[in-house]
């Protein structure tokens, strides 16, 4: 148990009197969270101000607050609120502390890049843990170690859940943790601190411009998680990357690069392919894996010259590899009886979803239909809308655009943005994505293929303010499974 005094003079606040009740038990940014003891920190985020809960926070019983400014017009205990007017700069270094630097006693693996973060994520998870390598997972999927699995509430948790988490797995004995690095995260100093040993980046393309407004921030952002590794550390990257030798190029981390098209590091060729997976060389050496599509094969490239790079046999790795199946949401199989093949898959970028068109289109008979059902979520950046519909419309004969988490917006001027100046005819609006997916289900016949892409592993619609339970997979199984 830390006193404040301790914390104090670490942040070089002003001396204070040390009292019982500033004993803190935990750190926390969200003031729902906040137990007995806490100590909350008040900083300005993207959608809310914690300063407008310093109330709420101790009248949950926070025993300290931290803030950048003193509330305005507050009645409640300010002797608990201390304030620190670069509080926002310091709260990394105020958890490091804390926590006692458990980044420094883990192995760390951050995979960042706008598409395969997941899957890459997940599956070297799965891959080190088959090696009985003690590990440790942070995804957008969830939270894994030991026994223990947690949903995830964001791709990358608050510098403060993360410091909190990678502490946990450290008194758990884990030694290596995988993670996602998103671009809001390493812009926001979620991972500030935190010192990488691997850093992975497999691809980037348009996404989240609603935030980053620009292409060239959102390659800026992606570009901090190189910038900050030491000269002890590993950056895999993916060279058929255009962008790839820019990230590098403030980087002291020491260079690796893997490929389907050149000679590097980690070269690997897809000698077949077919819908139940595909045969990989890497680096002159064969396997099969249960992942098919030219998008998995620069997956499996990066977990496999990740595990290379900390050491691991080659043969065991590969053998590995051959086990590993595609996350939840990831070109996941939805098996039916009628012979249909259907997909559920997270894409929701214009490339994402172009490369798992485009997969589908390889694995296909001469005369099979594809039908792709897709939509865009509101409150996000509206310029990839009409790009997500001609991806659609081209790569498939069928697309049934419809909703795919409107928040606030109206899912008809969600679809209208997607359809405007649209040249194919070969789509179909249906705002319901229940109805979206009954729709291409009855279209399909045996041999043909179903795609629904966007959400992927979520379980959930956002509508307005309510958050409604929907799976993709559940449904389109439970429509295929009804299908006369």
């Amino acid at each position: 148990m830390k006193l404040f005094t301790d914390i104090a003079s670490h942040l070089g606040l002003s001396p204070l009197s040390e009292r019982d009740d500033n004993k803190i038990s935990d750190l926390r940014l969200d003031s729902r969270k906040v137990q007995p003891g806490d100590l909350f920190i008040a900083i300005k985020g993207t959608h809310a101000d914690g300063h407008d809960y310093i109330a709420s926070a101790i009248e949950s019983g926070a025993s300290v607050v931290l803030a950048e400014h003193s509330p305005s017009g507050s009645t409640c205990d300010t002797s608990r609120i201390y304030v620190l007017p670069d509080l926002q700069d310091r709260v990394a270094d105020l958890c490091k502390y804390f926590y006692d630097n458990p980044a420094a006693e883990l192995s760390l693996i951050g995979v960042t890049g706008t598409n395969g973060k997941t899957t890459v994520a997940s599956s070297l998870y799965a891959l080190l843990s088959d090696l009985n390598l003690p590990s440790g997972l942070i995804s957008t999927i969830d939270i894994r170690y030991a026994d223990k699995v947690i949903d995830a509430e964001l791709t990358t948790p608050s510098v403060v859940d993360l410091y909190r988490i990678l502490a946990e797995m450290r008194a758990a004995n884990i030694t290596q943790v995988v993670m996602e690095v998103s671009s809001h995260a390493l812009v926001q100093g979620r991972v500030d601190g935190v010192d990488f040993s691997i850093a992975v980046f497999t691809n980037i393309s348009r996404d989240h411009l609603d935030y980053h407004e620009t292409f060239r921030n959102y390659i800026d952002a992606k570009k901090l998680l190189f910038d900050q590794l030491s000269s002890d550390a590993v950056a895999l990257i993916n060279q058929d990357e255009k962008h790839a030798s820019y990230l590098m190029q403030n980087s002291a981390a020491s260079l690796r690069g893997y490929s389907l098209r050149s000679l590097t590091d980690y070269k690997g060729k897809i000698m077949d392919l077919d819908g139940a997976g595909m045969r990989l060389q890497i680096n002159s050496t064969e396997f099969i894996s249960r992942m098919t599509g030219r998008f998995n094969a620069y997956n499996l490239l990066a977990i496999y010259g990740v595990a290379m790079e900390l050491g691991c046999k080659q043969e065991e790795v590969l053998l590995s590899l051959s086990k590993l199946a595609p996350p939840r949401g990831r070109l996941e199989q939805i098996t039916s009886a009628s012979g249909i093949y259907a997909y559920v898959d997270y894409a929701h970028t214009p490339d994402a979803l172009s490369n798992v068109l485009t997969t589908l289109r390889e694995l296909r008979g001469a005369d099979a239909q594809i039908y792709c059902v897709i939509g865009c979520g509101g409150d996000r950046d509206k310029g990839k809308r009409p790009q997500m519909a001609e991806v659609a419309c081209r790569l498939s004969d069928v697309a049934l655009l419809t909703s795919d988490n409107p928040r606030s917006e109206d899912p008809w001027q969600i679809l209208k943005d997607m359809t405007t100046g649209l040249t194919h005819d070969n789509y179909r609006v249906i705002v319901d994505r229940e109805d979206a997916i009954d729709r291409a289900v009855n279209l399909a016949e045996p041999g043909d293929f179903i795609l629904v892409a966007g959400k992927g592993h979520e379980t959930y619609q956002i509508i307005g303010d309510e958050r409604i339970d929907f799976d993709d997979a559940e449904v389109l199984n439970n429509k295929l499974n009804n299908k006369n």
